[in-house]
């Protein structure tokens, strides 16, 4: 008879999934079994229950009831806690709309203990993202209606009531977007890099190795179980650190890219009403992209998609980011990006 002790929540999903007959009959005699949580749930309780016909995994829920639990972790599982309640955040402010402007202001009152607290080193550029944008107000004027010369009287003042909100409109949903690219950025940051203190130096490594190695720049040679009191990169570390850099700096550069695009936002919006949305899109679906080192050209090329797709979406065929403005300039200085992009900067 199959055993109804289990020494990992694996085992015991494993059994429930293989639809063990054996285990359903255990259960006839048993009932219930406790198995160990899982690793994305350490102080979870749970047991193998039988349930009609089937064996399954349960857990002991907030109301003291037992609930069918899943057997695989959460998306978020590898999140810290501030990472999954920014998670929140950010899917509440995806469901805000963002006119009025006190709409987001709710939503940023909300938002900043959590900032300040879990991600304290980005608080400031935060409160630049959501800062209120300048409101477009346009002049007014009225004439004719006069008893002397017998002329209508004329004004523009609904005209320029509704080209104000139109814009102002815009400049919020604008902010929206913006803060939503900023946090998708932080919920790319490892959760070291949020969490944890710096790790410090140290010095006098010990390294393991069997096979070639390279120590410093120029010696190669072969240890067996050996200690090596010196710095040394095997060619598959190296090429993980190249990748791990690669990475790192494209979203550097489209981190550069975003802070651009709010500083320039009045300068595009001369060339396009839509171009800075636009822009903001497109950097959201460049930071989704799994980056390889290896395969940079492959990067490229996603980026190039994305762009043809969201242009044609905005009908912005043919409209180019100016060759002056900062957000070319951030382009240009990224090498990956100069080469994805060059085709809507213009020059």
């Amino acid at each position: 008879m199959a055993t109804t002790k289990w020494a990992t929540f694996a085992e015991a999903a494993s059994a429930v999934q293989g639809n063990n007959p054996y285990l359903v009959v255990a259960l006839n005699v048993v009932k219930t079994r406790p198995c160990p949580p899982p690793p994305w749930d350490p102080h979870g309780v749970y047991q193998v229950a039988l349930v009609g016909d089937a064996a399954v995994v349960q857990r002991l829920g907030d109301n003291n009831t037992w609930e069918a639990a899943s057997l695989h972790p959460p998306a978020d599982h590898h999140m810290n806690e501030s990472q999954k309640r920014l998670t929140r955040l950010k899917a509440r402010l995806e469901a805000t709309d963002s006119w009025p402007w006190n709409n987001i202001e709710a939503w940023v009152s909300s938002a900043t203990p959590l900032i300040k607290r879990g991600f304290g080193d980005f608080y400031d550029e935060f409160m630049n993202v959501t800062k209120r944008p300048s409101w477009t107000m346009l002049p007014r004027f009225s004439s004719g209606g006069s008893m002397w010369d017998g002329t209508p009287p004329r004004d523009n003042f609904a005209s320029a009531a509704a080209a104000e909100d139109k814009s102002n409109r815009k400049k919020a949903e604008q902010v929206k977007l913006n803060t939503l690219a900023f946090l998708e950025g932080l919920l790319d940051l490892p959760p070291a890099d949020v969490s944890s203190p710096a790790p410090q130096p140290v010095s006098g490594h010990t390294i393991h190795a069997q096979g070639d190695v390279n120590i410093g720049d120029a010696t190669k040679t072969t240890f067996n179980n050996s200690s090596v009191g010196a710095a040394a990169t095997a060619p598959a570390a190296v090429a993980l650190g190249q990748q791990l850099m690669g990475a790192l700096n494209l979203k550097e550069d489209v981190k550069a890219v975003q802070q651009a695009v709010i500083d320039d936002q009045d300068k595009l919006d001369a060339v396009h009403e839509l171009l800075s949305d636009a822009l903001s899109q497109l950097l959201r679906s460049v930071r989704k992209i799994e980056f390889e080192q290896s395969e940079q050209g492959k990067v490229v090329t996603q980026i190039k998609a994305s762009v043809d797709d969201i242009w044609v979406k905005n009908e912005l065929e043919g409209v180019k980011v100016p060759a002056a403005s900062e957000v070319a300039k951030a382009i240009l200085a990224s090498p990956l990006l100069a080469a994805a992009l060059k085709a809507i900067v213009a020059g």
